[in-house]
């Protein structure tokens, strides 16, 4: 992540940034703090586990509004009021 853009390496070893958009960068901001839904757990199906991880990561967002929008405010699908 380099200033909401996505670095991303080819296989022909050049690297190309990607603009993230409103939804890429709160994937980006979960994923910097490891709080992103582990493919495994949601493969296995453990209905108490998946609620619990979706409970911590749900209440983590709400107590990172602020920041998450302030994040977000000037991206590309954004929903909310926009920056004047």
């Amino acid at each position: 992540d380099v200033g909401g853009k996505l670095n991303v390496r080819l296989d022909d070893g050049d690297d190309t940034y990607v603009i993230q958009n409103a939804d890429d960068e709160i994937v980006a901001f979960l994923a910097r703090r490891k709080l992103l839904m582990p493919g495994k757990l949601i493969a296995e199906g453990e209905r108490e586990e998946l609620v619990a991880k979706a409970e911590r990561i749900l209440g983590f967002m709400r107590e990172s509004q602020e920041e998450i929008n302030n994040i977000i405010k000037n991206r590309k699908g954004y929903l909310g009021k926009k920056a004047k």
